[in-house]
């Protein structure tokens, strides 16, 4: 059968289980006894100690269930997968194998690829063909996704085994060449004897026997220079029956000769079995009876023990056609008799085949065009990162030069407004008329609009810069603001605004950098003024919460004015942002008050946050890290 094998995990190479035991036992820490059993295991299995193995098995997947380590979780269930496997129990084992899984995140597309695969085979094992083929392509799936191109080739080989096994030799043969030229690009010192003799075998059942023969050869030519006699004995076998299917029995007696001398047969039963039945067969179409006639009376006592039902209705047929050669009629009607029986079992099995095929032959073409989809957006996806990260190059030098054309030219608009200033002074020693005042008054205001926004930018730019960090001290954060609470109050004065204060019991420690804290306080207390109503109140809360199984302290102030629209709320801390907009009085905005006082709450190792209503108050949040949680540390960008 063209199945693949489950694969024991080669990660071992000491064999000596007693050595591994001894480690097992010694192991104090979990961590130790769990790497020390899975080694054991592999190594138990080595030996085919399997119920050792599985009850080993069982004691390590209680300790990792007890750690909750999912990760061991996943290695222990796929070893048990595996285990069972080789006991042939193979719906224990696709348990074994959806558990490995059941709480594995889907990032994870590396241990889903390993766990499709052996679901694949256990599903290949069972007869589920659609089954089968439904994980090697999600397997095939994750392997173009993640880049496994050796996993890639491995999957097209299984898929292609699948489709041999029910029949659709067209698309067996198509994936068994994907295979090839995989493994031709990216693994062309990996052995490459089954692929060219599964490419063979589907040009075998094709009938196309030349182009068998072409594949066959080339893979005896590897097998030979490699010296893999367990491979060189399918390839004289896959030969050999196209000799018998081209009338060349001589020949194919020669390879079936040659290949019951070869040694190796005899740790593959199934193999030396299918072997002495061919040599019987050609004998017998030779009319070499008595050649023959050990051959199949030797076949006849094991007959019980085969499980392959195809072998033993071919046995069937070629013994009763050799009784009857014989005259043994009686003996070649018991045959035949034998042989109607079970071929009515195996054409119902052949018919759910059958109809298997049908309905692969459809989702091949499904699935085939989803995986060349896949292929293609994964490309698309890599040239469109490869162009973006460009972009984000070219962007992020731009970004530069604009930042230094923004601070010189602003440098230069503060020093010629800054000169504009000195003239209106020297203009007002002149004791200029009324309406003279009036324009110099106007200007004046109008400057200083300008210089204001100026330093805006100017800070802004400085602030986002790569090398801008700031210097912290340790400070009593509830001690600190109290001593800010008269400066803050001047801020009201003009619309009669109303501060009331909220602090906490005890201390809350902080690293803080004075100068930028007040400038965080200073923006957020004009915003909070000039978007509140006259005689209205804003309130600063200072308080200890808990973030992440983090504590901060968190400055909340909170007005009572037009609120942020909905739809403007995801520009708030955006440089320029659209949400400015006139205070309740008609004052202005810049829009980079905000922006800057973000980066300067990051700057501080913090996060700010804002709730609002419209046209009933926002509330800015700041959070800072406690210094018993974030130590002394200086805070970069």
């Amino acid at each position: 059968m063209g199945k693949s094998v489950i694969k024991i995990n080669q990660r071992v190479k000491m064999s000596n289980c007693e050595q591994l035991w001894q480690e097992y036992e010694n192991s104090v820490l979990s961590a130790d006894r769990i790497a020390a059993g899975k080694s054991l295991i592999i190594a138990l299995n080595r030996k085919n100690e399997y119920d050792r193995s599985l009850e080993i098995s069982e004691q390590i997947l209680s300790l990792a269930r007890s750690e909750n380590d999912i990760y061991n979780l996943y290695d222990v269930n796929q070893l048990i997968g595996i285990t069972l496997g080789i006991k042939m129990q193979f719906k224990e084992a696709r348990e074994a194998f959806l558990e490995s899984i059941r709480h594995i995140d889907l990032e994870n597309e590396a241990l889903f690829l390993g766990a499709y695969i052996n679901l694949a085979n256990v599903e290949t094992y069972l007869y589920n063909f659609k089954g089968a083929l439904d994980y090697y392509f999600k397997a095939a799936n994750l392997a173009v996704s993640i880049n496994k191109m050796e996993s890639l080739a491995f999957t097209y080989n299984n898929i292609g085994n699948v489709f041999l096994e029910i029949r659709s030799y067209n698309e067996a043969l198509f994936y068994f060449k994907k295979s090839l030229r995989l493994k031709l690009l990216y693994l062309p010192h990996k052995n490459l004897v089954s692929n060219y003799n599964n490419i063979g075998n589907a040009y075998k059942n094709l009938k196309d026997f030349k182009r068998a023969l072409y594949y066959f050869k080339k893979s005896e030519k590897i097998a030979m220079k490699e010296d893999i006699k367990v491979d060189l004995i399918r390839i004289y076998n896959n030969i050999a029956s196209i000799y018998k299917n081209t009338e060349q029995t001589d020949q194919a007696l020669v390879l079936f000769l040659k290949v019951k001398e070869m040694p190796e047969l005899l740790n593959f039963a199934e193999l030396k079995h299918q072997n002495d039945l061919n040599l019987a067969q050609s004998y017998l179409k030779m009319n070499l009876l008595d050649d023959a006639e050990s051959y199949f009376y030797a076949f006849e006592k094991d007959f019980e023990r085969f499980e392959c039902k195809q072998l033993k209705l071919s046995f069937l047929k070629s013994y009763a056609e050799f009784c009857e050669k014989k005259a043994l009629l009686l003996k070649s009607v018991e045959l035949y008799e034998k042989y109607i029986a079970l071929s009515k079992e195996f054409f119902s099995a052949e018919f759910n085949r059958e109809m298997q095929n049908l309905q692969s032959d459809y989702d091949f073409q499904i699935k085939d065009k989803e995986i060349e989809n896949y292929k293609k957006k994964n490309e698309d996806l890599l040239s469109n990162y490869r162009k973006i990260d460009q972009q984000r190059k070219k962007l992020k030098i731009s970004a530069k030069s604009k930042d230094e054309i923004i601070n010189i030219v602003s440098h230069d608009l503060k020093n010629s407004l800054g000169n504009i200033n000195t003239i209106i002074e020297l203009f007002n020693l002149e004791n200029p008329s009324e309406n003279i005042k009036v324009l110099l008054n106007l200007l004046e205001f109008t400057n200083n609009k300008g210089l204001e926004l100026v330093r805006e930018i100017l800070d802004s730019n400085k602030i986002n810069s790569e090398a801008f960090t700031i210097e912290t001290e340790l400070l009593d954060l509830r001690l600190h603001l109290k001593s800010l609470e008269k400066n803050i109050c001047s801020y009201g004065e003009t619309k009669k605004i109303a501060f009331v204060f909220k602090y906490p019991d005890s201390e809350l420690m902080v690293q803080l950098n004075k100068s930028k804290f007040w400038q965080i306080i200073q923006n957020l207390i004009t915003n909070a003024v000039k978007f509140s109503y006259e005689n209205s109140r804003v309130k600063l809360k200072l308080e200890l919460v808990r973030k992440k199984k983090r504590r901060y302290t968190c400055l909340s102030i909170q007005d009572e004015g037009l609120g942020i629209p909905k739809d403007k709320m995801p520009y708030i801390f955006h440089k320029f942002s659209k949400a400015r907009r006139l205070g309740t009085n008609g004052e202005e905005t810049i829009g980079l008050g905000l922006s800057i006082v973000k980066k300067l709450v990051e700057l501080h190792a913090g996060m700010i946050t804002v709730k609002s209503v419209e046209n009933k108050g926002a509330i800015f949040s700041i959070l800072l890290p406690l210094v018993s949680d974030s130590h002394r540390i200086e805070v970069r960008k």
